[in-house]
C-alpha cells in the first residue's frame, strides 16, 4: 500500500474466518472503509464459542458455565502458519490438545481407538479378530506407501483417482477401508462416507494427511486450541471494524460503471439487504460459501463465475452440544477426542449412517469432574437426552471432488476483474480448513486492495506440499517395514514377529525419549521458518530422576505390547497361508472329473 492510495468503500459479505481476516487487515492496516455484513446474530461463522451451562445450574443464582467451541476447535504450528502469526500478533493464548480417534459400531459391538495399543484392544475379542489385525497391517502399509503418490507427475492416472479406486488397485482390505480410512476421511471433512469412497480425490487426502503428520506414528504434530475459546480472536478484531451489520442478509448486488457515459469507468456496486436498504461501494468481497455467493449474484453472475462457483458443493451438518454419553463409545478406554459412531455392519454398502462426537473435555481441557461430560455431536444418529441437550446449530462444509479441484484452479480467472471489482475468499478455495480461509482473506486484502500485513503471509499450500526429510529413526523404520511386508507376502510368521518387535519397540522408545529426554535431535521444532512459537500451557521439565521412572515403565509396558503384536502377526500370517492354501485347493480339479 502507498500513502497516496485512495480510500475505498469496501463491503465484506460474511464474517467467518475469511471475512474476519480481510476485515482485520483492511480496518487496521489500510485506509479503506469497511462494512461487514453478517446474516447470523453473531460474528465468526464456524468460529462459534458458546457458554455451556452445567445441567442443573441453569436456573440457579450462580450458574456454572464454561466456554465451548462448537465449530473451529484445533490447529497446529506447522500447517497453520498465518493463523499462528496472527494469534501471536494479537496475543491470543493457546493450550495443547490432541487429536485421538476412535470408532464404535452398533452400540459397542465393534470398537477401537488409536490412542495406544491398549485402546486398540480395549475390546478383548479384537485380539483374535483377523479383520482387526488386517486393519492394523494396512494402516502401517498405507502410512509407508501413501506419500509415493505425491511424487508422481500431476498427469499420472493415480493422481486423478478417487479414494475408492486407489484402495482397490492397491488391494487394501475392506476392514481397513470401513474401520479406519473412510471413517477418518469422513470425520475430517464432515463428508458422508459413501461420498468419500466414490468421489473424494485420493491425492487431496494423502496430501492433507502428510501435511498434518498423520502418516507417521512417531514425531506427530502437536495440536493446539485457543485458551477460553476461539471467540477470543474474534473479540480482538471486531472493535476496530466501525460498521458491522449483524442479522443482515444480503439479497442482491448490482455492478455498473460509476459513469453511465463511460463504460470503462470504475464500477459502482450497489448492495441490497433483506431490510430493503441499499448502499454503494467501490469493492465487494464475498467471504461466503461459493454457492451463497452465486445465489446473491443471481443474474449478475458472469458465465465464468457460474462455472467456477457452481462446481463447489457443500453439505449441511447439524452440531449438537450436550452431555449424553450414549453418543460416545461404550468402553471408557476407547473414548477419544474424535469419536466416529456408526450403526453399519461394516460393509461398504452400509457406511452412510454416521455420527461424530467431539469430546470437548479432551479437546479443550474441560475438567470433567467439575462440568461433567461436555460433547459436541455432528449429525447424531439418535437424539441425545433432552435433559442433557444444550443447543444445536447447522454448519456447512465443502465437499471435495475432481470438479472442486478444477474450480479451485480456475478461481484466479474471476478475481478482481476491473469492470466488476469483486473478489472471493473462503476455506473452500483450498483444503477447507481454518488456515485456508484465513489466508484467503489476507490475500484478497493485500493483493487486490493494498493492505499491509504486519507479518509475512506464508503460502501454507507450499509448506504443506514440501516433502519432509526422513530422520534416521524413520529411515530405519521404513527398512524394517519393508521386511515386514516381505515376510507377510511370503508367509514367514517368525520373521514378521521379529521385525515387528524391533519396529514397535523402537517407536515406543522414541516416544519416551521425545517426551522425557533432552536430545536436540528429538526436540526439533516442526514450525516453519519465521513462525513465532505460540503461547502454550507451561510444561514442567523433568529432572534425571523423573526421566528414569517413565522409561522403566515404558520398557515393561512395551514387552506386553510386543507380545500382543507377535501373537497377532502370527495369527495373521497363518490365516493368510490357510486362505492361500484353500484357494489353491479350489482351483485344483481331480483328473477323474475332467470331461474329454
Amino acid at each position: 500500500m502507498t500513502s497516496a492510495q485512495k480510500p475505498k468503500r469496501v463491503a465484506i459479505i460474511g464474517s467467518g474466518v475469511s471475512g474476519l481476516g480481510a476485515s482485520w487487515l483492511l480496518a487496521e492496516h489500510s485506509p479503506h472503509v469497511v462494512t461487514l455484513y453478517e446474516q447470523n446474530d453473531y460474528i465468526g461463522g464456524h468460529t462459534h464459542t458458546v457458554d455451556y451451562v452445567l445441567p442443573g445450574t441453569k436456573n440457579s443464582a450462580n450458574p456454572i458455565s464454561v466456554p465451548v467451541d462448537t465449530g473451529f476447535i484445533v490447529y497446529n504450528p506447522h500447517t497453520y502458519p498465518n493463523l499462528i502469526k496472527f494469534f501471536c500478533h494479537k496475543q491470543i493464548e493457546s493450550i495443547k490438545t490432541n487429536m485421538s480417534f476412535s470408532l464404535s459400531r452398533n452400540h459397542g459391538e465393534f470398537e477401537w481407538a488409536g490412542k495406544n495399543l491398549f485402546s486398540v484392544f480395549a475390546q478383548p475379542s479384537n485380539l483374535w479378530n483377523i479383520d482387526m489385525w488386517q486393519t492394523l497391517y494396512d494402516i502401517f502399509r498405507f502410512n509407508f506407501h501413501a506419500t509415493e503418490l505425491l511424487e508422481l507427475d500431476n498427469e499420472h492416472p493415480e493422481k486423478k483417482m478417487s479414494l475408492g479406486e486407489y484402495l482397490e488397485i492397491h488391494q487394501y482390505s475392506k476392514a481397513f477401508k470401513d474401520n479406519y480410512l473412510v471413517p477418518m476421511t469422513a470425520a475430517i471433512w464432515s463428508t458422508p462416507p459413501d461420498k468419500c469412497s466414490l468421489d473424494f480425490p485420493v491425492s487431496t487426502l494423502i496430501q492433507f494427511m502428510h501435511n498434518h503428520s498423520m502418516l507417521q506414528i512417531i514425531d506427530q504434530a502437536q495440536w493446539l486450541t485457543v485458551k477460553d475459546g476461539s471467540r477470543k480472536y474474534v473479540e480482538s478484531v471486531t472493535p476496530h471494524i466501525k460498521d458491522i451489520r449483524l442479522s443482515t442478509k444480503v439479497v442482491s448486488i448490482t455492478r455498473r460503471p460509476s459513469d453511465p457515459d463511460d463504460p470503462n469507468s470504475p464500477p459502482l456496486i450497489t448492495i441490497t439487504d433483506q431490510k430493503g436498504r441499499r448502499d454503494e461501494f467501490d469493492h465487494v468481497i464475498f467471504a461466503t460459501h461459493a454457492d451463497q455467493a452465486l445465489k446473491i449474484l443471481g443474474d449478475e453472475a458472469t458465465e465464468e463465475e457460474k462455472l467456477v462457483l457452481g462446481n463447489i458443493k457443500f453439505a449441511k451438518n447439524r452440531a449438537v452440544l450436550h452431555s449424553d454419553t450414549s453418543l460416545m463409545p461404550a468402553r471408557r478406554l476407547t473414548h477419544a477426542a474424535w469419536n466416529y459412531i456408526t450403526t453399519s455392519t461394516g460393509s461398504s454398502q452400509n457406511t452412510n449412517q454416521i455420527s461424530l462426537t467431539y469430546s470437548m473435555n479432551i479437546l479443550q481441557s474441560i475438567d470433567e469432574s467439575i462440568y461433567g461430560p461436555v460433547l459436541v455431536t455432528l449429525n447424531p444418529l439418535w437424539e441425545p437426552d433432552p435433559a442433557k441437550t444444550f443447543d444445536s446449530w447447522i454448519y456447512e462444509h465443502p465437499q471435495y471432488s475432481a470438479a472442486t479441484i478444477a474450480s479451485q484452479k480456475s478461481l484466479p480467472s474471476i478475481q478482481n476483474l476491473p469492470h466488476l471489482a469483486t473478489t472471493f475468499a473462503g476455506a473452500w478455495t483450498k483444503y477447507g480448513f481454518h488456515e485456508d480461509g484465513f489466508t484467503s482473506g489476507l490475500k484478497v486484502a493485500t493483493e487486490f486492495l493494498g493492505a499491509e500485513c504486519p507479518f509475512e503471509i506464508i503460502d501454507a499450500t507450499y509448506i504443506r506440499g514440501r516433502k519432509s526429510e526422513l530422520t534416521s529413526v524413520q529411515k530405519l523404520q521404513k527398512m524394517l517395514w519393508s521386511g515386514v511386508e516381505w515376510s507377510v507376502n511370503n508367509s514367514k510368521p517368525l520373521a514378521v514377529i521379529g521385525i515387528t518387535i524391533a519396529s514397535v519397540y523402537m517407536q515406543h522408545a522414541y516416544k519416551i525419549i521425545q517426551n522425557h529426554g533432552s536430545g536436540s535431535d528429538v526436540n526439533q521444532s516442526n514450525e516453519p521458518s519465521g513462525t513465532p512459537s505460540p503461547s502454550a500451557t507451561p510444561t514442567k521439565t523433568p529432572d534425571s530422576g523423573d526421566n528414569q521412572k517413565p522409561l522403566i515403565i515404558a520398557v515393561g509396558v512395551s514387552v506386553g505390547i510386543i507380545g500382543l503384536i507377535a501373537i497377532g502377526t502370527l495369527i495373521f500370517c497363518l490365516t493368510k497361508r490357510r486362505r492361500n492354501k484353500s484357494e489353491v485347493e479350489v482351483l485344483r480339479i481331480p483328473s477323474d472329473n475332467v470331461e474329454h
